[in-house]
């Protein structure tokens, strides 16, 4: 059946590189079959009708990583724990000479010989060596205790700052945490735990097994990071080499893949700790295949850049996503119902509008989406506080009374955030300057002591480092935040009809008190009361925003099911 669909869109004009699948079992078993058979997976077969080419056939890269969480929620140790081996593999950002004769693949031949484990280091020998094998230096040592990489201490993680407003680790939620079988599919809660935030996090305290676990996590960012190319400006826009489209077949990532692979099948050889067979094997394949087919499409098919991104079934599952919302929201629909949503998905692309940038925009939804905005954010922060509620206006000055402790590097690394955000939307030099510092941060006497540590770990060149001013204006902002949920507040702060303007205007009242003088203003005529309002907005979203998240109950959805079945009883 696959290589039946194969010739029909050949014969339609199109040439067939690569088929993916998600690592469904009947979808692996024909993969086998094509491929020649269960443990001697090739990455390929050629063209039925270009012989001259060759087609690959590859595991989702976006299933594979949620079967990998899958994986590690399912261990059955109280702390849910991975035991992987070391060393483990690592992306160096540096050129290595890896495009030589026994590592280039022949254009006829796919085959895993320069994969195979005798084209790397004998890790069980005794003693500690170095090899350099294919211009790649490996460090080998039975010395090494295996890592531990555990759940539990990513759930200690969160339940250390569940209630905080600032956090070092945003993405861990209790949903990541504890998905159900529907919340397993959604990916955005597998980066949850696979992210940058989170290991930084891990690595700033000084338990051994939080370090472990950090380590696992890294390993598996980098191999995503790579299988998830899918623009060409991507690498720059995040400034992470990992990102950058592969241009060449000398590029270093290639070798971490190599080691991954390695990695991965030193990993097998555990009975405890470690992958399904199913995940295993769609990982160590679509590795090895996406390594083949990187080289493949630059010497074979002399492409500019590959990007392993667009390697992906996001774009089908979309499209089967529309057939079945076309189909009264039908899992399974038949021939004669794609047929007919295919016709109302063609007609309704008939109507669209063509954009210099972002090429042509389909008109899908007939009404006026956005509010009419007839001010600015500026003017929106002139509400003064002897227009809002009499119970309030006491927490400005209870805000600048009260010395709140929170956590520096949290509070440092989103005042970064706030002044990239701000700071370009600023034609001013010296306003700028108000915001940004092109210095490490002196601070020698204010409420708090600001460590930069945080920040220069995940900043990767791109965020500059706050002034002074406007992380004491970040400062302000949660410490009005903090007096709104005290126990006095709270209860009239929820019944509030606007909590953000309510926070924005106390928070301007308390920064321009102690902060700002009321005459300072820039040679372009703007005040400082004007520069920091927005960022003063942008301050109280994010920490409004964890707000509603800690006040959200764990597992409300099943609450609901049982009190709906409690009723219909």
């Amino acid at each position: 059946m696959i290589i039946k669909a194969i010739e029909v869109i050949q014969l339609c004009g199109f040439v067939v590189v690569v088929v993916a699948s998600d690592n469904n079992q009947i979808n692996a078993k024909a993969f086998e079959e094509l491929c020649g058979g269960e443990g001697n997976m090739l990455g390929g077969i050629p063209n039925p009708n270009f012989p001259q080419y060759r087609i690959f056939f590859i595991f989702d890269t976006v299933h594979i990583l949620k079967c990998i969480r899958n994986n590690w929620l399912n261990q059955k140790d109280s702390a849910q724990t991975f035991v992987f081996p070391r060393p483990v593999p690592t992306y160096s950002g540096k050129s290595s000479s890896v495009a030589n004769s026994s590592y280039l693949m022949p254009p006829n031949s796919v085959h895993f010989s320069c994969l195979s484990t005798d084209n790397y280091p004998n890790f069980d020998s005794r003693a500690s060596t170095v090899s350099e094998l294919s211009g790649i230096v490996f460090v080998s040592s039975t010395n090494l205790q295996p890592g531990r990489a555990s759940v539990g201490r990513l759930k200690v993680q969160y339940n250390s700052e569940r209630q905080a407003l600032l956090k070092e680790a945003p993405g861990l939620k209790h949903k990541v945490l504890n998905p159900s079988s529907l919340e397993r599919q959604n990916v955005s809660l597998v980066l949850g735990i696979f992210n940058d935030k989170t290991v930084e996090a891990l690595l700033s305290t000084s338990d051994h097994g939080a370090k472990d676990t950090a380590e696992f996590i890294r390993v598996i960012i980098s191999w995503w990071k790579i299988m998830n190319i899918k623009s060409s400006n991507k690498g720059v826009r995040l400034r992470d080499d990992l990102s950058l489209p592969f241009c060449d077949v000398d590029d270093d990532r290639l070798r971490f893949l190599q080691e991954f692979v390695h990695w991965l099948e030193i990993w097998n050889r555990d009975k405890v700790g470690c992958l399904t067979k199913p995940t295993f094997r769609a990982l160590l394949h679509s590795t090895k295949t996406m390594h083949n087919l990187i080289i493949y499409a630059k010497n074979s098919l002399h492409l500019d850049y590959f990007l392993p991104g667009k390697v992906q079934t996001d774009n089908l599952e979309r499209r089967f996503g529309l057939y079945r919302q076309l189909c009264g929201a039908n899992y399974h629909v038949s021939v004669a119902q794609v047929l007919e949503a295919e016709k109302k998905l063609r007609v309704s692309s008939l109507f669209s509008i063509r954009s210099a940038k972002h090429g042509i925009i389909n008109i899908r939804q007939v009404f006026d989406g956005y509010p009419d905005q007839t001010h600015d954010i500026g003017s929106s922060l002139s509400l003064q506080v002897n227009h809002l509620v009499r119970d309030f206006e006491a927490v400005a000055s209870e805000s600048i009374d009260i010395a709140f402790s929170c956590d520096e590097r949290c509070l440092v690394y989103i005042a970064g955030y706030v002044a990239f955000k701000c700071a370009h939307k600023l034609s001013c030099v010296e306003c700028k300057s108000v915001l940004l510092s092109d210095r490490d941060l002196t601070i020698e006497s204010c409420d708090i002591e600001v460590d930069v540590s945080y920040i220069d770990e995940l900043s990767r060149g791109g965020l500059k480092y706050p002034s002074y001013l406007l992380v004491m204006c970040g400062y302000r902002v949660y410490c009005v935040v903090q007096v709104l949920l005290s126990k006095k507040y709270e209860e009239l702060f929820l019944k509030h009809s606007n909590q953000r303007m309510l926070v924005c205007a106390l928070s301007k009242e308390s920064f321009e008190s102690v902060e700002l003088t009321t005459d300072e203003t820039c040679s372009c005529s703007l005040n400082r009361t004007t520069v920091f309002s927005p960022c003063i907005r942008v301050f109280a979203n994010v920490l409004l925003n964890n707000y509603s998240k800690v006040t959200q109950v764990a597992g409300p959805s099943r609450k609901r099911k049982l009190k709906a079945i409690s009723d219909a009883t």
